[in-house]
């Protein structure tokens, strides 16, 4: 792979988060410590989801992944995920406001952009393995809708704060979106651009959470019913 094409593969999926992250970062010095939070949140959520990879041997690791499976990893990625969401921004983040949350979800989202794909690319860039351009760089595009569905599911969360039964959607978003995605992607005849596009929709779906949490929490906590 060359040089120019993992730089403009890069550049795509993380340019959009990292220019963000900078901008709050100027914005408030305290943000950069709750993207930081939110980043070891989503961390340790993976560390303890772990149960899946025994589970995934003893099946004999199949390729594709039975549906089955595909639903019992999505819905304990929404349950460990929002679940340590919710404890961390509950334990360590003082103000429920808006920012905090975006702050937070941009954590976890870059922190995956890093780890589920900058670091495969390099991987099979230095060992020499071959993948089609076309599905890198939908890859690439599809880290910056999941950025939207992260900061989407990050304020979910807050809002849980204030509403418990709100974390039962953020739960249930989640794992919808880890569910349908793979699913199609190996069960389905749709390309992986038309994935993408699906994908998109529950990108454009969190970025209307964005809207409306932004709505709901400028709302001080009393005037609240």
């Amino acid at each position: 792979m060359q040089i120019s094409v993992l730089l403009l593969l890069f550049a795509i999926a993380l340019a959009p988060t990292v220019c963000t992250v900078i901008y709050l970062r100027t914005r408030n010095k305290k943000l950069l410590a709750i993207i930081g939070l939110g980043a070891f949140a989503w961390l340790v959520a993976l560390i303890r989801s772990a149960i899946l990879q025994p589970t995934y041997l003893l099946i004999g690791s199949p390729q594709p992944p039975p549906i089955w499976f595909i639903g019992f990893s999505a819905i304990l990625a929404g349950i460990f995920e929002e679940g340590f969401r919710y404890k961390f921004l509950k334990s360590f983040v003082e103000e429920g406001t808006w920012l905090n949350g975006v702050a937070f979800g941009l954590g976890a989202a870059l922190l995956e952009i890093l780890l589920i794909y900058c670091i495969p690319i390099i991987k099979m860039a230095i060992i020499g393995e071959t993948q089609n351009f076309s599905e890198m760089l939908a890859g690439a595009v599809e880290r910056n809708l999941v950025v939207c569905i992260h900061v989407g599911s990050a304020l979910l969360v807050m809002h849980s704060l204030r509403n418990r039964w709100i974390l039962g959607i953020a739960v249930s978003f989640h794992s919808i979106v880890d569910f349908v995605a793979p699913t199609l992607g190996y069960y389905s005849s749709l390309t992986v651009w038309q994935v993408e596009s699906i994908v998109a929709i529950f990108a454009v779906v969190a970025l209307v959470i964005v809207y409306l949490e932004k709505i709901f929490l400028s709302k001080p906590v009393e005037s609240i019913t």
